[in-house]
């Protein structure tokens, strides 16, 4: 056997010092330098993890059942039909206004002349006493083409005035009568479905175009009463204090405004110039006002109209 051989083959007699120190170094090295870490998640982090992920997913789920139920709606054929049924909306709500239309049509075509507006009614401003007239009691803004009947009504009944508008405008009852120190106020129809009865359910359609200055005549007992505006505006259906009373004679003309609806009222004051009044120096003197009112009851309107059932029925369904 060779001694050579048996020497390499050994391996104690391979290993020097070098290698040893090397071992040890790498035993150092790979030894833990502290406790253990468990990088594992607490239960009660697995489940605010999962809960988050559920989260997540279901905010995706409905945003995709979102986008479905929105291209379900917002197809070729639900958009058709829509549009067929804004339309048809459209034709029935011209077809029902078209008096009124035809009204401010032509009225913006054919305005009277100012010359000739003022020539229909002369104040004399130095008259203290009212001029004889006919005994049949009328209303005359030439300025909107308007001659019309004026009715007394005594009663504030709804259903009673809406009669008695069939057949001209109405002095509201518990106002003071024309000519009389006070509040003078008179209703008309601005709009009406065109079957209802009565020929003056338009009478007061261009009451907007009055402006101040404008004279207004009315004929009342056999007398005449010249009045100014001095005062237009819109209020809420419950702002009673356009009933009020006042130390002058005073008329207040009330219609439905936007003409078709009975959503607000319009409001025209005038003031009277003929006959000459004398000045009150006792408010409290005056005829009528809001106190006569029934509490929780708004001021005349029109019939309910097309537009205003139509609110009133989507009003009652949300």
């Amino acid at each position: 056997m060779d001694p050579n051989q048996d020497k390499q083959s050994d391996p104690r007699q391979s290993l020097n010092y070098e290698d040893l120190k090397s071992s040890e170094t790498t035993r150092q090295v790979n030894k833990p330098l502290g406790p253990k870490i468990n990088l594992k998640p607490y239960p009660h982090e697995i489940k605010e993890l999962k809960k988050t992920h559920k989260t997540i997913r279901i905010h995706k789920i409905s945003r995709e059942t979102k986008k479905k139920v929105l291209s379900k709606i917002f197809n070729k054929k639900t958009l058709k039909y829509a549009g067929i049924g804004i339309g048809s909306f459209l034709i029935f709500a011209l077809i029902f206004n078209l008096p009124v239309i035809f009204l401010r049509i032509s009225y913006s075509f054919k305005k009277p002349e100012p010359a000739k507006v003022q020539q229909a009614v002369v104040a004399e401003n130095n008259k203290s006493q009212a001029q004889k007239v006919s005994p049949q009691n009328l209303i005359m803004i030439p300025k909107i083409n308007v001659n019309a009947p004026v009715i007394y009504e005594n009663s504030r009944d709804e259903g009673t005035v809406l009669l008695a508008l069939r057949n001209g405008v109405v002095i509201y009852g518990g106002t003071a009568l024309p000519g009389q120190k006070g509040n003078s106020v008179i209703i008309g129809h601005s709009s009406n479905d065109w079957w209802e009865p009565g020929d003056y359910k338009f009478i007061f359609a261009l009451l907007d175009q009055v402006t101040n200055g404008d004279k207004i005549q009315i004929n009342y007992d056999s007398k005449k009463y010249v009045y100014e505006v001095i005062d237009k505006k819109v209020v809420e259906p419950n702002n009673l204090s356009v009933l009020d009373p006042t130390p002058s004679p005073v008329l207040t003309l009330i219609t439905c405004t936007p003409p078709g609806t009975s959503w607000k009222r319009l409001i025209v004051t005038a003031k009277q110039i003929e006959p000459t009044p004398e000045a009150d120096k006792k408010a409290l003197e005056a005829v009528g006002g809001a106190a006569l009112q029934p509490k929780g009851t708004p001021l005349p309107s029109n019939a309910p109209s097309l537009l205003d059932q139509i609110q009133k029925f989507f009003t009652n369904l949300f």
